[in-house]
């Protein structure tokens, strides 16, 4: 399969798979499927990476079960896209019973929500944590979403149980790109 690379007369290159196409070259989005690089296309940039441990508590939750934590300043004046990866996040492998679980740990993406293992047992089995990245006007945020109710009579709504602590540590990446909220 060839690769093409064609330098405009405009001064646009388009860098794509296959026979020439004059579409490809004009609009990218003629076929964006063969299409390897673009300077039609917008690339989200990043201007700054940053590593870092986040210490997560134990509790306690609010009374939507969540905990924000603000990460850092990140000192821009438009609220930035993020991305992350988790770099000890902690599995437990699902045995399908109440045995001790085994426990893994390793790198993954953060985003969309990261579950956070433990080997700690409670009522309903395992304790884990939900966490989720985001950002607004000034910091980004790290979410720790419980998925634990206390109890499920009155007296008990709006409280949730305390999880565990843990050392997160991330590495984060805050782009030029401003998010339209």
């Amino acid at each position: 399969m060839s690769i093409i690379t064609r330098g405009m007369p405009d001064g646009h290159v388009a860098i794509y798979h296959g026979p020439r196409d004059t579409a490809i070259e004009a609009d990218p989005h003629a076929d964006l499927g063969r299409v390897l690089f673009h300077t039609r296309l917008d690339y989200t940039v990043v201007q700054r990476v940053e590593t870092l441990t986040l210490n997560l508590p134990a509790g306690p939750y609010d009374s939507s079960g969540r905990m924000v934590h603000n990460v850092l300043a990140h000192g821009l004046p438009y609220t930035p896209l993020i991305f992350g990866m988790v770099k000890n996040c902690r599995g437990v492998g699902h045995n399908g019973g109440m045995d001790p679980a085994y426990q893994t740990e390793g790198p993954v993406p953060f985003s969309g929500t990261v579950v956070l293992g433990s080997a700690q047992l409670i009522s309903t089995g395992y304790a884990f944590k939900m966490l989720q990245l985001g950002c607004n006007d000034t910091h980004v945020t790290v979410t720790d979403l419980s998925p634990y109710v206390a109890g499920y009579s009155s007296s008990y709504l709006g409280t949730y149980y305390n999880t565990f602590t843990y050392a997160l540590e991330v590495e984060l990446w805050i782009t030029k790109t401003a998010l339209p909220i």
